[in-house]
């Protein structure tokens, strides 16, 4: 798969394109002719390439439903595609895959009410009927 390819079909990122190729748009440049931003990583800066829409759901399925990825919830698997890849709202995104995904939904816990305080049960005011007597 050729990348830049992929990203010309996207008109989204088209416009991106355009305002990247302004010097001022320090956020976004091109490396190899694909479209990439900048990511400040503790270990020094790096380029993520900027995902195309109609390959955003693959990637998500990729880094969270594959076998290999093992359904780890929101945080992770948002770490795990922030460190590699950029597209507007990837936040969101990653939120409603993952609450959205059914495996995930099967094995969650369900939360529980904490209980309640003791109270004591009040006595009875009479005794009971006897049957046996």
């Amino acid at each position: 798969m050729n990348l830049a390819m992929e990203q010309k079909k996207d008109p989204d990122l088209a416009k991106l394109k355009l305002s990247s190729n302004s010097s001022k748009n320090e956020e976004f440049g091109f490396i190899d002719g694909i479209l990439c931003r900048k990511y400040f990583d503790p270990d020094g800066k790096l380029w993520l390439s900027v995902i195309p829409k109609h390959l955003r759901a693959d990637i998500l399925r990729h880094f969270h439903d594959a076998p290999t990825a093992g359904h780890l919830g929101f945080a992770k698997t948002y770490d795990r595609i922030r460190k590699r890849f950029y597209w507007p709202e990837m936040y969101r995104h990653v939120v409603r895959y993952v609450m959205h995904c059914r495996k995930c939904q099967r094995r969650k816990s369900v939360p529980q009410r904490p209980t309640g305080r003791l109270v004591p049960i009040p006595s009875a005011s009479s005794s009971f009927p006897s049957r046996w007597n």
